[in-house]
């Protein structure tokens, strides 16, 4: 049992254990004030150093992704080191593969791209934050669909640019990953050798990895020390003791929580360590610094960003075929092997991933994300299409003669018409607050269609909308490959400049986005656009204050209510919504932003919404339900309102106990959207609240049980959760009653 601390009770109710990674144990809690759930991630040891002595925790802190959990705190207690993250609810890749056997291409493509955006996202950070462990168990799809990597490596980004293994999992792990693992366990082991008395483990310590999953006796205090690697179906990490992070190399004993120093100067005789790839040995002497001098050291003690894209090549592998990857890159047998007609791009980025040598890898996810971005045009059947397309314009060309020339002017205007059309729908669902309807309007009726000699800035302007569309859904890095293209088809337009600058601050690359500014700012760009982006870069090189200060200069000097409504949205996200102060000045921000007429009002009242939601539970004042209340119901007299706007009204309606309002707003759902079986479960919470109204002898839970059957029914054929908590009370209560 995990023996917790006033710091944690006093926050946290911890629900229990629910998975090792290759840094700690991980447990679920709920955050007591914030009234949600999150994990607790218990470090090792040897990050307390780091957590108390680096600045770099506040840079984990901020980061934001839609494909990342976030770091809400660290908790440093007298006898232990805490992660605290967002708790991410769903179904892991491990789970759905031992339910479906494989995924489809489709389906791989997809969460590649967003796999890829998150990993672009982290090794471009400052400082680089490198995951560690990528593997189908620590990729989770979200009730959405969509993907969130979760149990990323802390340690990496608070030591350096490279980082030491403190474990792997076989099959993902890069080979040089698995070398590091090596090369430190056979340090320690050597160290701890040297220091034990004559005669306990005679004269030469030989250790390597042994692929039949034998248990390698440490050497240490007594020979039940041990570190185990198991190549078992369950993919555990296999934790590392220690760390040389504090320039100390620490051994970590399980069996009591203590950190346990590597002797100092008392190696005396020759210890041989095996290098894991060849029969030879490397003789070690001397002092620890002289075990850690080998030849060509830094080739594989160390691992990089290359290693991540080892194993995300070899997790896609897994994905897409149902078979995992052997530890022994050589041994894997090629995806095109198994599958002749997949598509090329997504063969290339899976086959070059899996190089055992890292300079033969991509050497970036920048790489990875440029065929993605383009995967259509790898796929066979495409390129087929895009060749019988050309045969077909050659013949009809030949044929048709001087009448095509003719053609070819009204299809031009025609193309034109249509484009604009298509351009229009775009934005108004760009507009409504609906960023991926906007891109999939883009995609398919602009991007991927045929307009002939089509106006160049009009197809930029597609660009700049995808653009921010994905800027509004967090995904920076793609946002600036598409304002990129934006700029290459219409290069004098400076707003396209100025957007790319706020994407690059936004996504940490604080040095290029001024770069970008200063092009802007040649192109005789407005001073409130650049002071708009400015405030972003301050924002992003960690100056919130000053960041605050352009955004409020910029809503006063702004003379169109867009540019006052965006510059009121993203002052209040630098607020911290966790000090009710700080909350109160972004509520009050955006109280004023949703008075501008513009054409985001709707994802300005949402973010106000979500202010109101958040102060409640942070104050207990329920005054602002209400207040969020009021917005939900301007955003759907709008017509902007979705299934989450309603749900959103309905837990209000219930938290605030008006009961009959919840229980209205619920058959609506039903009624406007079908059958859901989140709403069922709504529906069946709602009616236990209703009978404890009751007396205990007057109760009728029939309808309870109607609601709870029908939600459980759609629960199996709907979710792409498989632990949905609520559904597990629910089932606890049935079983009650």
């Amino acid at each position: 049992m995990l023996n917790l601390s006033r710091e944690i009770t006093d926050t946290y109710d911890v629900l229990g254990e629910i998975g090792q990674g290759g840094g700690g144990i991980i447990y679920e809690a709920y955050h007591k004030r914030l009234r949600k759930k999150v994990v607790l991630k218990k470090q090792h040891e040897a990050i307390r150093g780091l957590v108390n002595e680096r600045t770099e925790t506040d840079t984990l802190k901020n980061l934001r992704h839609s494909y990342l959990p976030q770091v809400l705190d660290f908790i440093v207690t007298e006898d232990a080191v805490f992660t605290v993250m967002d708790y991410i609810p769903g179904q892991s890749v491990k789970d759905i593969l031992k339910e479906r056997g494989r995924l489809s291409e489709q389906e791989v493509i997809k969460y590649a791209g967003q796999l890829c955006d998150a990993l672009v996202y982290l090794h471009n950070s400052k400082p680089p934050v490198i995951h560690g462990d990528i593997k189908p168990d620590n990729i989770m799809i979200t009730p959405e669909g969509d993907v969130c990597l979760i149990d990323f490596n802390i340690s990496s980004a608070l030591s350096a640019a490279n980082s030491y293994a403190f474990g792997f999992t076989p099959g993902y792990a890069a080979p040089e990953q698995r070398r590091s693992f090596e090369y430190r366990r056979n340090a320690l082991k050597a160290a701890r050798a040297a220091a034990a008395p004559a005669g306990e483990y005679g004269e030469t310590v030989l250790l390597h990895e042994d692929p039949s999953d034998k248990t390698v006796p440490m050497p240490g205090a007594g020979i039940q020390d041990t570190v185990l690697l198991h190549d078992d179906p369950f993919d555990r990490t296999v934790p590392m003791p220690g760390s040389d992070m504090q320039r100390t190399v620490l051994l970590y004993d399980h069996s009591s929580d203590k950190t346990v120093p590597m002797p100092g100067a008392g190696i005396q005789e020759t210890v041989l360590l095996h290098d894991g790839t060849s029969d030879k040995t490397v003789p070690m002497s001397g002092s620890p610094a002289n075990v850690m001098r080998e030849e060509n050291r830094e080739s594989w003690i160390l691992y990089d960003k290359r290693s991540d894209i080892y194993s995300f090549g070899a997790t896609l592998y897994h994905m897409l075929t149902g078979i995992k990857p052997s530890s022994e890159p050589g041994d894997i047998k090629p995806v095109l092997d198994i599958y002749p007609m997949m598509n090329r791009g997504l063969a290339d980025i899976i086959t070059r991933s899996l190089e055992a040598e890292p300079e033969n890898r991509f050497q970036s996810f920048d790489e990875i994300k440029k065929i993605l971005d383009n995967i259509k045009k790898y796929d066979l059947k495409y390129r087929a299409g895009v060749v019988r397309r050309i045969v077909a314009v050659a013949i009809a060309a030949v044929i048709a003669g001087i009448i095509a020339a003719v053609s070819l002017i009204t299809l031009k205007n025609t193309g034109e018409k249509k484009y604009k059309a298509g351009l229009s729908d775009a934005l108004e669902l760009y507009y409504s607050g609906d960023h991926e309807g906007s891109i999939e309007c883009i995609d398919d009726r602009l991007i991927d269609g045929f307009y002939f000699d089509l106006d160049k800035t009009l197809e930029s302007s597609a660009y700049h909308l995808r653009a921010n569309d994905l800027f509004e859904m967090k995904q920076y890095d793609s946002a600036v490959h598409d304002y990129d293209e934006a700029i290459k088809l219409d290069p004098s337009n400076a707003l396209i400049y100025r957007d790319k600058a706020i994407a690059l601050a936004r996504a940490g690359e604080a040095d290029e986005a001024v770069s970008v500014l200063n092009e802007a700012a040649d192109l005789n760009t407005e001073n409130v656009d650049l002071m708009l982006a400015n405030a972003e870069i301050e924002a992003s090189r960690g100056n919130t204050d000053e960041a605050i200060g352009l955004y409020k200069e910029c809503i006063e000097a702004a003379e169109d209510d867009q540019t006052k409504a965006r510059a009121g949205m993203l002052c209040a996200s630098l607020y911290d919504h966790e000090d009710e102060a700080q909350l109160s000045e972004a509520i009050s921000v955006l109280e004023k932003a949703s008075g501008y007429d513009s054409g985001i009002k709707a994802s300005v009242l949402e973010q106000l919404a979500q202010c109101y939601i958040s102060m409640a539970g942070l104050t207990g004042d329920v005054s602002y339900y209400d207040s969020a209340l009021g917005v939900f119901t301007q955003i759907a007299d709008k017509g902007w309102d979705t299934y989450t706007t309603h749900n959103n009204m309905a837990i209000i309606y219930e938290q605030t106990d008006d009961l009959e309002a919840a229980e209205d707003e619920l058959d609506m759902m039903l009624e406007k959207y079908g059958d859901n079986y989140n709403t069922y479960k709504r529906l069946a919470f709602l009616e236990i609240d209703k009978q404890e109204e009751n007396a205990a002898d007057s109760r009728d839970y029939s309808r309870f049980k109607e609601y709870y059957n029908k939600a459980e029914e759609l629960y199996k054929t709907q979710s792409a959760v498989s632990d949905d908590m609520e559904m597990n009370v629910l089932e606890k209560l049935i079983g009650q009653i």
